[in-house]
């Protein structure tokens, strides 16, 4: 593909993230600036839209930087590339992370919410309530800890310490440990409510659509780290 072609090709592609943002904006603001006390739902479809914006807004930016040629191949080991490439294409990714965990924690809330509770789910409440905060201490350690790692990462490669090739293999490890533990997870806990009934048919239905968009962004997933590896991706 010549350079005039792909430009276009870029400066469409910002153009239709734009429009998407601006879709996600549009249906999304009143509950992210929404004022007072909020229900467990409510935290994590704001939190889940906020990274999302974020995500969408960097990629606009890489997409029309691009097609700008600001970020040029030629200068690829100066500082400003480096900084370039690590706020507009890997810091979405792990923005890109954090909504995918938070996808599947609004999955399991909605599984277990949507349910009638059993009589051995009564005799047990309290249990259950212990295992739940020891499973949201977990996931709240692993998040910090994958956030962690990336920002250190990110300042490593930043100064030269590591290469940006060595940061992506990490990130694609680390994404592929949280993508299956997840899913795992899922597995686990569509096991244990087998037998509950659904309250009624529109539960049922909220929940098999959040299943198929947490399944799509699996699959999404895996795609673009195989289409990044295999170096039939725009980056």
């Amino acid at each position: 593909m010549s350079t005039q072609n792909l430009t276009a090709v870029l400066f469409v592609l910002g153009l239709i993230y734009s429009g998407l943002l601006g879709l996600c904006v549009g249906r999304t603001y009143k509950y992210i600036l929404k004022r007072g006390p909020r229900t467990e739902h409510e935290r994590i479809f704001t939190a889940f839209y906020a990274f999302l914006w974020a995500e969408l807004t960097l990629t606009i930016t890489l997409y029309f930087l691009l097609s700008a040629q600001t970020l040029k191949t030629e200068s690829s080991g100066s500082k400003s590339v480096t900084l370039g490439v690590l706020s507009f294409y890997f810091l979405p990714t792990v923005l890109m992370v954090l909504s995918y965990v938070l996808l599947y924690q609004h999955l399991e809330l909605m599984m277990t919410s949507s349910r009638i509770a059993s009589s051995n789910q009564y005799r047990f409440r309290l249990q259950n309530e212990k295992i739940a905060i020891y499973a949201r201490v977990a996931v709240i350690s692993c998040i910090a800890l994958f956030v962690g790692v990336q920002v250190l990462l990110m300042l490593l490669c930043f100064f030269g310490a590591i290469t940006i090739e060595a940061f992506y293999l990490e990130i694609i490890i680390f994404t592929g440990v949280i993508v299956v533990s997840v899913n795992v997870y899922q597995v686990f806990v569509y096991c244990k409510l087998v037998g509950s009934p659904y309250k009624d048919q529109k539960s049922y239905k909220y929940v098999r659509h959040l299943g198929i968009v947490c399944g799509v962004w699996s699959v999404a997933f895996g795609l673009k780290f195989v289409a990044v590896g295999e170096g039939k991706s725009l980056f």
